[in-house]
């Protein structure tokens, strides 16, 4: 499987993934299943999983974008912000913005 993004970036997506989710993708290729197998992989996945974090995930009423702020980031740090399209129209009463 060719990839656009490097292997590092795959295995840290990976592990930030809920177990039932990584056992389904065991079958994308053998790479993946073998990186999923790997008992590193598997105490890596727990000890980022029980980690505590300290991070806010603000969506804006309109629901167009979130902005996920991290509390330890340093202060020059920015926020991470997406913006998000709903694949459904909205709900009415809700307004932008």
């Amino acid at each position: 499987m060719e990839s656009k993004l490097s292997w590092d970036v795959i295995q840290e997506i990976l592990l930030r993934l809920p177990v039932k989710s990584l056992v389904r993708f065991k079958c994308v290729c053998k790479s993946w299943l073998s990186l999923i197998s790997d008992s590193q992989f598997a105490k890596s996945h727990y000890e980022l999983s029980a980690a505590p974090t300290h991070k806010l995930l603000h969506v804006t009423r309109s629901g167009s974008e979130a902005r996920s702020i991290d509390f330890d980031a340093s202060l020059n740090d920015d926020s991470f912000v997406v913006s998000l399209v709903p694949p459904f129209p909205k709900p009415a009463g809700i307004r932008g913005g």
